[in-house]
């Protein structure tokens, strides 16, 4: 019997589909969630994580979408295609304040590539100049990397701070 508001199998098969680098499938997956399940904190959990890695894989191109699943159709592909050295994130001067989407897959990039100081950075400041960009999703990113890296983070105890000033 199906179960409406038991979002468990939708969640497992989408992590199952990000694990195969079948991306598109998984964000499809998602964007057939009913909006009331989709606000939960496991699957916007598992939307960012998924947003993340296909904006590092498209090199930040297609990453203008909203932040609802399902807003854009994209390609296949593997996480690690085309997503660039921390070193090149960080020799870019990084974007003009109004380049939220380049921002976004600056920090997308650095997470990828383990670099979470400087992921941090771009997430919490495109959260501190946009708050609302991509429903929020440079937050979810910035909650994201510090869960990623745990309490005891020096730079987690810092930033989540900063949250907390604005």
């Amino acid at each position: 019997m199906a179960e409406p508001g038991n979002a468990a199998i939708p969640v497992l098969l989408a992590k199952l589909l990000i694990r195969q680098g079948r991306h598109p499938d998984a964000h499809a997956v998602l964007a057939a969630l009913p909006p009331a399940l989709r606000t939960r904190r496991e699957i916007r959990r598992l939307y960012t994580h998924l947003e993340l890695i296909m904006t590092a894989r498209d090199g930040g191109n297609a990453g203008n979408a909203g932040a609802v699943p399902g807003a854009t159709a994209r390609d296949g592909g593997n996480a690690g295609a085309a997503v660039g050295s921390t070193e090149s994130a960080r020799a870019d001067a990084g974007p003009a304040p109004d380049e939220h989407a380049a921002r976004f897959a600056l920090g997308a990039r650095c997470v990828v590539a383990d670099d979470y100081a400087t992921a941090l950075g771009h997430f919490a400041e495109l959260d501190r100049r946009a708050p609302g960009y991509r429903d929020g999703l440079a937050h979810e990113a910035l909650l994201l990397v510090m869960d990623l890296l745990g309490p005891d983070d020096e730079q987690v105890r810092r930033y989540r701070r900063s949250l907390f000033e604005h």
